[in-house]
């Protein structure tokens, strides 16, 4: 089965939204660990504007930076067992 990390890694749109529902999906399956990881990347995903930087690129470069946090902590979910 897929991960949501792989699923996500290859997207190619970035859709926090879409992930939030992923994550209620498997969670309305079992417990799982890193689930509020997941939502604080994301929210520090949604938090970067533009306005903060002084350029677009280094807007983008940071937007990618906390796009790859949200990757890497898919990638730390664990089920947990009961």
């Amino acid at each position: 089965m897929e991960t949501l990390a792989e699923k996500w890694s290859r997207a190619k749109a970035r859709n926090t939204t879409l992930i939030e529902k992923d994550l209620r999906g498997l969670e309305s399956q079992g417990n799982w660990e890193g689930t509020e990881d997941v939502r604080d990347a994301i929210a520090n995903y949604r938090d970067i504007v533009r306005g903060d930087f002084e350029d677009s690129e280094e807007h983008s470069e940071a937007r990618s930076e906390a796009w790859n946090e949200v990757i890497d902590t898919l990638d730390t979910l664990v089920e947990i067992e009961e």
